[in-house]
């Protein structure tokens, strides 16, 4: 905030100044509003009561009114952030010992634990892991999965030779870190 100097400045510049200053005060304590196509408050920026930040309402629902459960995004809370993605390949040879782990390991050298998601893709589908598939008759018939560390992500396959092809597996991978408060 910028205070007139006193004494060498003219009246009509003081008035600038004095006015420069309410319209900071006004912004400071003002909200900015934003509606969807049918007039709903979706999106709320600024100070609204002890809220100071951003809040992004589910459609439908109005910013101003909604619960946390109704939000999609709130400047209050934590976020996770990718820190790291990747792709790792597990190939499962032909001729494969039944039950035996195939694995493959990338290194990731982050110095903690980090939240991981993983997918893979069989055949274009693209499929969440951990994965245990199972035959009509209640068998598992195989089993992908991933472990992380402070220094790696291990992606792995157990597997039925009688049901599972022979193949390279590619493993999609996102590490998340939750953001500082």
């Amino acid at each position: 905030m910028t205070v007139p100097a006193s004494g060498s400045n003219s009246y009509s510049q003081n008035m600038n100044s004095v006015s420069n200053i309410e319209k900071e005060l006004q912004n400071m304590r003002s909200v900015q509003l934003f509606k969807d196509d049918t007039g709903t408050a979706r999106v709320l920026l600024g100070k609204d009561g002890d809220f100071n930040g951003l809040k992004v309402s589910q459609p439908g629902q109005d910013v101003t009114t909604a619960s946390l459960e109704q939000l999609i995004f709130t400047s209050d809370n934590n976020v996770f952030k990718i820190v790291e993605t990747g792709t790792s390949v597990v190939a499962l040879p032909s001729g494969f010992t039944d039950w035996q782990e195939y694995s493959t390991t990338t290194a990731h050298n982050l110095g903690y634990s980090p939240l991981a998601i993983a997918f893979m893709d069989v055949s274009s589908t693209i499929l969440p892991v951990p994965q245990t598939t199972i035959d009509s008759g209640g068998n598992i018939q195989a089993e992908f999965g991933f472990q992380v560390d402070d220094t790696n992500i291990k992606f792995y396959i157990r597997a039925d030779s009688l049901s599972v092809v022979a193949q390279d597996y590619s493993f999609k991978y996102y590490l998340l870190r939750e953001t500082a408060t």
